[in-house]
């Protein structure tokens, strides 16, 4: 995984270069020339195909993958060949501004949203971690950096929440720059293994929630001291600890502990063959 994320870095650097165009699917109208404004899969394919100039290894992959048991939910990216795959990718882009320059107020919710239906990282993480696909299997978040606006309060945010949901790996990342969007100039790549989905289970007084779901299901006196309303209260301490060096954290506290009160409020009393092989990309 090291050595995907690095050449994800410079893959992106490269296609950048190339000068793409992206157009609205639904107004007809062309973006800035980079490849910022770009959507998420149009991003990973101009990805993959600069991956595949770098190494040839990279050639064996396949998008939008069926879910095993679950027609209608598609995995991102998979490298390698079925039916055990090198690696099942989910990928998310993390894009705070738009091509005008002006904040995107919804973007957050890609990532850290708790509802499935919205498809962010973080359901995608128990997604993964639940499936039935054979092969090791990674959450991948591309984005861009801007002054004053990182991208390190967010992740941070979507790792204390994955964290009781799955077990993930070690993060790991890398950085791209000089690209030729005017907005979009720099940014990251992250990515964590996704090694299985957590057996804790969380608690608040006379509540219990399996680590994977946010709805009650009876009492337990036992279990770990961590519930959704906790979990969010937490991820906007950690948003709020990095507010001085980053101004977006204190949305990011806001988001969450919005997050918090909202599950309170909805909680009863009583609620029951190259020189690189895909599979030696390592964490």
């Amino acid at each position: 995984m090291v050595q995907l994320v690095e050449d994800f870095a410079v893959a992106i650097r490269r296609a950048d270069g190339c000068g793409p165009q992206a157009v609205g699917s639904r107004t007809g109208r062309a973006y800035q020339v980079g490849i910022g404004p770009h959507t998420e899969g149009q991003t990973i394919r101009l990805v993959a195909d600069e991956l595949v100039t770098l190494n040839g290894a990279y050639a064996a992959q396949t998008f939008n993958v069926p879910y095993p048991g679950a027609s209608r939910q598609r995995c991102d990216w998979c490298l390698g060949s079925p039916p055990l795959w090198d690696w099942a990718i989910e990928a998310k882009t993390l894009r705070l501004f738009g091509d005008n320059g002006k904040l995107n107020d919804n973007m957050l919710m890609h990532v850290l949203t708790p509802y499935p239906a919205h498809r962010s990282a973080l359901t995608d993480c128990g997604k993964l971690a639940a499936s039935g696909l054979a092969g090791r299997k990674a959450i991948v978040i591309f984005g861009y950096d801007y002054d004053g606006w990182m991208m390190d309060p967010a992740i941070e945010a979507f790792e204390a929440l994955a964290s009781e949901r799955v077990v993930l790996g070690d993060r790991h990342e890398a950085a791209y720059d000089h690209l030729v969007h005017p907005v979009h100039r720099r940014g990251r790549v992250f990515a964590w293994k996704v090694v299985r989905a957590s057996e804790d289970r969380c608690t608040i007084p006379g509540h219990t929630w399996p680590a994977r779901s946010n709805q009650a299901v009876g009492a337990s006196p036992g279990g770990s001291a961590i519930d959704w309303l906790g979990l969010t209260c937490r991820s906007a301490r950690i948003a709020c600890k990095s507010a001085s060096s980053f101004p977006f954290a204190s949305s990011i506290a806001g988001l969450t502990a919005w997050s918090a009160a909202m599950t309170s409020d909805a909680v009863g009393p009583s609620g029951s063959q190259s020189a690189l092989s895909l599979a030696h990309l390592q964490f």
